[in-house]
Formats: C-alpha cells, sequence, structure tokens
C-alpha cells in the first residue's frame, strides 16, 4: 500500500469554534485512523487522503456532515477513483468522482449478515465482480464498528438481480455464507400536518429546497388537513431526509411535519 502526499490540510480552528464543529475534527482523526487500519492488508490499493469541500462530493449539499474529511481511493493504477467518507451512521464507499451516470431504480441489493470483521473494502472486492458498483453503505455504530449489515448499489438493476443469483447463500468464509437479497428501495415519504399558513407552492418549493435529491412533491387535502408525497432519485436520499426530519434538523419554517415511508402502490 502506498499512501499519496496529497493533503490539503484545513486551517486550524479559532478559539470560539463550535462544540459541533470541535467533534467532526475529532471525526476527522477517527476516520483517516481507520483508512490506515481497514487497508492495511489490501495489496495494491493506492490512497489519497485530501479535505473536500462539500462542493465536491456527491454528499447532501447544505447538510452538516459527520466528518469534514473526504477520501478518493484509487483500487489500482487504472481503476476508478471513489469517495469515500463516514456519515450519518453509515461509510459510504462510492460514488465514482467521475462518474456522471445515475444508478438504475431498482439496483440496490441488502446484505443482512456482513462478517464482523470485514470493511466496505471487503465487500466492494467481493461485488464488484458482478459488475460496476455504484456505492457500498456500510452501517456502522458511534464508534465506528459495523453493525453487521450493508447495501451495494450497482449502476444497472441487472446485476443486481445477478448478485442475488451468484453470491447469495455462498460461504464467504469459513462456516459463514452471505445472504444476498434485493433491497426494499422505497424512495417516497408521506408526509402530514403540513403548516396551515402557507401555499401548496410555497411549501413544494421549501421542500425542494431544504431537501437533497427529491424529484417531485405531491399535496393532497384530507378533511381541511394537508398531506403529501415527497419522491427521491433513491432510496438513499429518501432514507437520510427522513432522517433529517425526524431529527427536527429539518423543519417547515419552524413546523415539525410527521414522516414516514410511503406504502408501496401502484396509483395514488
Amino acid at each position: 500500500m502506498r499512501i499519496l502526499p496529497s493533503y490539503r490540510k484545513a486551517s486550524p480552528a479559532p478559539s470560539h469554534v463550535s462544540a459541533g464543529m470541535q467533534r467532526r475534527h475529532a471525526a476527522d482523526k477517527r476516520l483517516a485512523s481507520l483508512i490506515s487500519k481497514s487497508s492495511r492488508s489490501k495489496a495494491g490499493w493506492i490512497i489519497s487522503l485530501c479535505f473536500l469541500p462539500s462542493s465536491q462530493t456527491h454528499l447532501a449539499k447544505n447538510r452538516p456532515v459527520s466528518s469534514l474529511l473526504h477520501v478518493v481511493l484509487f483500487a489500482n493504477n487504472s481503476g476508478p477513483k471513489m469517495e469515500w467518507c463516514q456519515h450519518n451512521g453509515q461509510r459510504l464507499y462510492g460514488p465514482p468522482v467521475e462518474s456522471g451516470r445515475k444508478p438504475e431504480q431498482g439496483s440496490e441489493v441488502f446484505i443482512p449478515n456482513v462478517p464482523q470483521d470485514w470493511t466496505e473494502f471487503d465487500i466492494f472486492d467481493l461485488f464488484k465482480t458482478i459488475g460496476p458498483i455504484y456505492q457500498v453503505r456500510m452501517m456502522v455504530n458511534f464508534s465506528g464498528s459495523t453493525r453487521g449489515f450493508c447495501f451495494v448499489r450497482f449502476f444497472e438493476k441487472e446485476h443486481a438481480s445477478q448478485a442475488i443469483l451468484e453470491l447469495n447463500r455462498k460461504e464467504v468464509k469459513k462456516g459463514w455464507k452471505i445472504k444476498v437479497v434485493m433491497s426494499l428501495d422505497n424512495s417516497t415519504l408521506w408526509v402530514t400536518d403540513f403548516p396551515k399558513f402557507r401555499t401548496d407552492e410555497e411549501i413544494r418549493s421549501e421542500i425542494f429546497r431544504i431537501s437533497n435529491g427529491v424529484t417531485s412533491v405531491t399535496i393532497f387535502s384530507q378533511n381541511k388537513n394537508r398531506c403529501g408525497l415527497i419522491d427521491y432519485a433513491t432510496h438513499s436520499a429518501a432514507s437520510n431526509a427522513r432522517k433529517l426530519f425526524l431529527s427536527r434538523e429539518v423543519t417547515l419554517w419552524g413546523h415539525r411535519c410527521f414522516v414516514e415511508w410511503a406504502p408501496k402502490i401502484s396509483n395514488v
């Protein structure tokens, strides 16, 4: 393994920096340490560490992230450049930095029993034999250790189906067979209790402004109350938005709405 000298160090934090910013700087150090530990045994990995502003990453815009350190990894000299970071209880490996492609709907699989000593790099190495991968999402706890499940999103949905056929119940280590199933991939949120003092158009515009990845907003009236459906480009975008709404980090003009997953139905 070689570590490329491409650091862009952040400026020293001013004395008045917030406690939240200090925690994120501490997360940077833990993240850098984890990279070294995770990749030490990976022959052929070339690692480039750099601080990237949010405008240069695929993460949600205008959102505080759990770490300011974003990493660009090279699988080998000719391999794709992949973003890597920790965000909202997930370690995200991907998407490719230079790819403008978007993954197809239904191209994500769920692995509910990842070996505890495996990282997202191990998952990537296993699933890349099926087809080009858009992103691996490894669920982690506050200490950084894995929670035992992850998601793999391919660019094409046919590769997700192929991964289930070829890798489900595959023995990846002695006595350990992984399960691979199709991800629910629900990308729609059901929202109720919209603020009564705003028009439908104002609500639509505000949702597009504060929430990343929104593709459409449909509002209905039910007995003087309004509710609606918010469609997102991906399940991941919808999941992150749901967490932010539930945590009260996102409100509509200070008004908290009730947010839940929309039921899977053919027509509304």
